[in-house]
């Protein structure tokens, strides 16, 4: 009966570690190490550890708010702010962002992370010229600050210099070679240049590369286009939109062409495709036949859709 009792207070003992028995058994290690664990979340290195933690694994929110009590205890930090402005960027809060990079600059304006994060701010709000300033004091020979000359190779591109855009997005694409939005701004400045050949592959690199964004199999279609790789091209329009949007783009190079009997039949299939959806392709219709009628197009043209080249924001 004894025997069967001292097991039974063993028992207890063992099932109730935390709660009970505690006399002989010393808890001193565990205690020290979760005394030690609160207080490193409490001190500004601890909670700039975890903001960091949270940042890496995108939970923007949380890293925020710890960075954000990190700043309670050291208001003047200038590494708090450009983080802050950062996930505030990520999350598209311009206004916010700009605010965080510009008391950053107050403290220490020769930066680079500082500028760079002033610059996206300022290319995002389609405010060049300052954007142009800020990326330019945040370049550096070396590939820490590559998104400043992705950036400023699509400033070069949209001012109609595509030879320095392609020079800043070789400069870049050394440092990130697999980042797809630098290959299709490449491809862009080539696009712009007439190397229509150079083009294609740059944009295919960027689709293998993983982007396969819709802008990019456009501009794809529109540099297949110029090459003449009609159903190549027609395939990237699809990709891009959809089949109706494809026959009016292809329709529309057929028009440039002065093949008016193929245009017309690519604008009625848009149009078969998407009668009331797709009104673009019949005033591009009425303009072939009238061109095909006079045996000559019309000043304006048929329209195009999604000309644009779409350039993408690198590393956003």
């Amino acid at each position: 009966m004894k025997n069967l009792l001292s097991i039974l207070i063993v028992a207890l003992c063992f099932g109730l570690l935390l709660g009970g028995c505690k006399k002989n058994i010393k808890n001193t290690n565990l205690s020290e190490w979760v005394d030690e664990h609160d207080k490193d979340k409490k001190t500004f290195e601890g909670l700039e550890r975890e903001g960091d933690k949270f940042s890496s694994q995108n939970n923007l929110e949380q890293a925020y708010l710890l960075y954000s009590k990190a700043l309670q205890l050291k208001p003047k930090n200038v590494d708090l702010r450009v983080k802050r402005g950062n996930i505030l960027f990520r999350k598209k809060l311009m206004e916010k962002a700009l605010v965080e990079y510009q008391a950053a600059e107050k403290k220490e304006p020769a930066r680079r992370d500082v500028n760079l994060g002033l610059g996206k701010v300022y290319f995002a709000v389609s405010d060049r010229n300052l954007a142009y300033q800020y990326l330019q004091k945040a370049q550096t020979d070396g590939c820490g600050y590559w998104e400043a000359d992705a950036l400023l190779g699509i400033i070069h591109d949209l001012r109609g210099e595509p030879l320095k855009g392609e020079e800043l997005f070789k400069k870049a694409h050394e440092c990130a070679p697999n980042n797809g939005d630098i290959l299709n701004n490449l491809g862009t400045s080539y696009l712009l240049q007439g190397r229509y050949e150079d083009a294609v592959d740059s944009f295919l690199a960027a689709i293998k590369a993983g982007n396969t964004k819709k802008r990019v199999y456009n501009n794809l279609g529109l540099a297949l286009v110029k090459t003449k790789h009609y159903q190549d091209a027609f395939e990237a329009f699809k990709m891009a939109s959809d089949e109706a949007r494809a026959f009016n783009n292809i329709g529309h190079a057929y028009y440039l062409q002065q093949d008016y009997k193929k245009a017309i039949a690519c604008f009625e299939k848009a149009l078969t495709l998407h009668p009331a959806y797709y009104p673009e392709a019949g005033e591009n219709l009425k303009r072939a036949k009238a061109a095909l009628f006079s045996k000559g197009a019309d000043e304006g043209g048929p329209a195009l859709w999604n000309e644009s080249t779409q350039l993408l924001l690198s590393g956003n």
